[in-house]
């Protein structure tokens, strides 16, 4: 699926096949979100960025990302269940 054309990333073009799903429009996807834009678009976004996640640079980050990580579950265990990590992830980093 992943190389066949008929097939697409971008958001506002998913179908869910849930009940109560039918009609549910859903946004593009949101500027800096790769994930969501088909080629070539995507392959000339990530050609601009390849140089910024080499392996180097990401372990570079190592230190941070599980420093950030603790305190995100800290906070979350003082907190007390239940505990949500999506609403959790969304809120904005410090840095």
């Amino acid at each position: 699926m992943l190389a066949d054309s008929r097939f697409s990333s971008r958001y506002e073009l998913m179908h869910f096949p849930f009940p109560g799903m039918e009609g549910v429009e859903i946004p593009p996807a949101p500027v800096g979100d790769l994930t969501g834009i088909d080629p070539s678009e995507h392959t000339r976004l990530r050609k601009l960025l390849i140089g910024r996640f080499t392996t180097r640079r990401m372990r570079l980050l190592t230190d941070r990302v599980e420093q950030i990580t603790a305190e995100h579950l800290d906070a979350m265990e003082r907190q007390g269940p239940p505990a949500d990590l999506v609403p959790r992830s969304r809120s904005p980093s410090r840095r």
